[in-house]
């Protein structure tokens, strides 16, 4: 499979995940976007939170709709977009 850009993927715990950047950006005001799917109705999907951006890692976790804080293991993809 391609990194795309991404030295790794950890999961810290459920629903919690740290991407590592294969090269930093310049300062932490790079844009991402974080998509999640959903199996047959909308209380499947997921709603990302943003924990802690650094310029080498991005810190999110994913939650439901009716709980964000209450974190959950969900298929999804993340992109990032700024100066490096």
């Amino acid at each position: 499979s391609n990194s795309f850009g991404v030295t790794s993927l950890a999961r810290g715990g459920v629903g919690d995940y740290t991407v590592t950047w294969s090269t930093n950006f310049a300062n932490t005001d790079y844009a991402c976007a974080i998509t999640s799917s959903h199996a047959s109705d909308l209380n499947d999907a997921m709603i990302p939170n943003i924990r802690s951006a650094a310029v080498g890692t991005l810190r999110y976790g994913m939650g439901t709709p009716t709980t964000p804080t209450a974190l959950n293991d969900h298929d999804h993809a993340v992109i990032a977009c700024g100066t490096q």
